[in-house]
């Protein structure tokens, strides 16, 4: 609830009906519609869906989440079965703070299903993050921080790090790299920090 009422509030700033939502939404990976079930108000009024490459979430959302929401299972290739632009909302959150080098790949396909003027939403680690985290002295942050390939990001100040190549992939980003990276596809709208804890949160508007 807290981090889908993070989420309202910055779209509802930015121009989304508060009581009617932007349309048809989309969680990617939605696990077990941790977020998207504080979105019932708005399913209401368009095609709310969540997907997740966990088919035992997937049944447990289809048995206790269904109605209003809809559940389908995805793969690790970042491919989507819905037709271009049919999203007013897609929202990730800890989701690319796992996916390493197919991450570009998998925004490219969230804008793809988003409608021009449509948001996309997203989770990072980021400087920011580190910096949270190393207050709290967190597991994540010692996790990461004993790993060979974040101590070498750290130390050489670069632009992206995987702690494993697989699907238990800590990533983390360097903020203005990334806002780089996604300016070329998307308006940046807004940058908020401490959400999902520490993950810094990125809007983003599909450009018309």
């Amino acid at each position: 609830m807290r981090d889908a009422r993070k989420i309202r509030r910055r779209l509802v700033k930015n121009g989304i009906p508060a009581q009617k939502g932007p349309g048809n939404i989309l969680e990617f990976g939605c696990a077990n519609a941790r977020v998207l079930r504080w979105f019932a108000d708005w399913a209401e009024h368009g095609e709310a869906w969540g997907v997740d490459i966990d088919s035992d979430l997937v049944l447990w959302c289809h048995q206790n989440l269904s109605p209003p929401f809809h559940f389908t299972v995805s793969t690790t290739q970042p491919s989507l079965f819905f037709e271009d632009r049919f999203f007013s909302l897609v929202f990730a959150t800890s989701i690319f703070t796992h996916i390493d080098d197919l991450y570009l790949s998998r925004i490219c396909e969230l804008r793809r299903i988003t409608k021009p003027g449509g948001f996309v939403f997203i989770t990072i680690h980021d400087e920011n993050t580190h910096n949270l985290q190393a207050e709290k002295n967190s597991d994540s942050f010692q996790t990461r921080t004993s790993h060979p390939a974040y101590q070498n990001f750290r130390e050489e100040k670069a632009d992206f790090c995987s702690c494993n190549r697989d699907l238990t992939s800590l990533v983390s980003f360097n903020r203005q790299y990334i806002i780089e990276h996604l300016s070329r596809l998307f308006d940046v709208v807004d940058i908020f920090d401490q959400v999902m804890a520490a993950q810094s949160g990125m809007l983003l508007r599909k450009k018309i």
